[in-house]
């Protein structure tokens, strides 16, 4: 397995502690593809990349925080704790697609993800 970290290494081990629920869903993802194959890739948003890059709601939340109108920034948090996807259309509405997407580009790149480091995992 290869693991990409922010920042320092990280072992296997501190992968599945970094959130108590890392170990679960790998184990569901390598459960659920050993049926087709002896591979496991979790990709981001599989639920065990947070060590990288944030999690979809702490995104959502950054790009909130850069709305500068109280009530909508205010009930855009409040859509974040119910639906991320109503939440991410009202962010778009407010900011522009070009707005959004730049977060979006900012905060998952290939820059930060080649800025990290990599351990190989046998």
């Amino acid at each position: 397995m290869v693991a990409f970290c922010w920042g320092d290494i990280m072992n296997f081990k501190q992968i599945m502690e970094y959130s108590e629920d890392n170990g679960d869903v790998f184990d569901d993802l390598c459960k659920d593809k050993r049926k087709e194959s002896d591979n496991c890739i979790p990709f981001v948003g599989a639920g065990i990349s947070g060590f990288v890059y944030p999690c979809w709601g702490k995104f959502l939340e950054e790009c909130t925080n850069k709305i500068h109108n109280t009530d909508k920034r205010q009930k855009i948090l409040d859509l974040i704790k119910q639906d991320y996807e109503i939440a991410a259309d009202e962010i778009q509405k407010v900011r522009g697609k070009a707005g959004i997407y730049a977060d979006i580009e900012r905060t998952f790149s290939i820059k930060r993800f080649n800025e990290c480091s990599i351990i190989q995992f046998n």
